[in-house]
């Protein structure tokens, strides 16, 4: 490959701790853009749906949101777009002078309005997840068709563009956690329809231990109580999943975890446990709560019980899993 697309590879990979999410993907085509030279540029996730594809997530390079409102009435007779999807993986680089007697006129119509005479259509598909990330590149000059060379570093840059902004949104939608990430426990960043965009690795099998029948896209079916009712928690059979952030797109930042013995516990003894655990006196603990250093010492021997734990250093080891 070029020079300039190795560089921009190295750049790429620099961009996704610097840049916050909002202006990620702007900066991203801008550095593509000095490898591969375009006009404008689409950036989506998608589902496919019998009406066409449904976008959960867009950024227009260069194009206003006009053109999606237009291609909302045409999109059923987008060939290209279908022939993408039919190939994911493999840019596939189309000129509208190829397909005039082919393509239906609507779409046709609507892709010279725009000037996307010419195409590099990238589907990258997400297996665990059933989502597909679709990034085009167009040109409007007739005479100025992508080569098969540029087709190529299209296909081959698509995929890292893809894992560097989901790296980049796991970054700044929410504080790193204080201890590592285990197959235990895994964030991942859901829309509004409950399609899971991204996420940290074991989540999605957290998910299948919950719902050996789920495939995504969308987060296992109980889940979308956070989306429908507002809930702050899913407590299940296998995992216990939070709310942890909602953003101002309408996306959601939700932490899940496998259940634990602590799960057991009814919610006084949970917030006994924690008090005691971070080092409360019975006394103290009694004042917080209302009630007597006796009842205190009970609850604590119930907890004892319930975790099968025997010092207050186990106690704090199953607190800090629940948290």
């Amino acid at each position: 490959m070029r020079t300039e697309f190795n560089q921009f590879l190295l750049n790429l990979y620099g961009l996704v701790r610097a840049e916050p999410t909002q202006q990620f993907s702007a900066r991203a085509l801008d550095l593509l853009h000095r490898a591969l030279p375009f006009d404008t540029a689409v950036w989506a996730a998608f589902t496919m749906t019998p009406g066409g594809p449904r976008d959960h997530w867009r950024y227009l390079h260069g194009i206003p949101e006009q053109m999606i409102e237009e291609y909302e009435a045409v999109k059923q007779y987008d060939i290209l777009n279908q022939q993408a999807v039919a190939n994911s993986g493999r840019t596939v680089n189309v000129s509208l002078a190829t397909v005039e007697g082919v393509a239906h006129p609507a779409i046709l119509a609507h892709a010279h309005r725009w000037g996307m005479e010419h195409t590099l259509a990238t589907m990258h598909l997400e297996s665990p997840l059933n989502l597909f990330t679709a990034i085009c590149l167009y040109r409007k000059d007739l005479d100025r068709p992508f080569s098969e060379c540029e087709r190529e570093e299209a296909e081959a840059a698509v995929p890292h563009l893809v894992q560097a902004w989901h790296i980049n949104n796991i970054h700044f939608l929410d504080v790193p956690p204080s201890r590592p990430i285990t197959p235990s426990r895994a964030r991942g960043l859901v829309d509004r329809f409950g399609v899971l965009h991204n996420h940290e690795p074991g989540l999605t099998a957290l998910f299948r231990h919950e719902d050996p029948a789920w495939q995504g896209p969308t987060v296992p079916a109980p889940l979308m109580v956070f989306f429908e009712n507002g809930a702050r928690q899913y407590k299940g059979t296998a995992i216990i999943a939070s709310l942890v952030r909602q953003l101002p797109d309408r996306t959601y930042v939700i932490s899940v975890r496998a259940r634990a013995a602590i799960d057991a516990l009814s919610k006084r003894e949970l917030a006994v446990a924690r008090e005691f655990a971070a080092g409360r006196t019975y006394r103290e603990i009694a004042r917080a709560f209302g009630t007597s250093p006796t009842t205190v010492r009970s609850q604590i021997q119930i907890i004892y019980t319930k975790l099968n734990v025997r010092s207050k250093i186990d106690l704090a080891r199953h607190v800090d899993r629940s948290s």
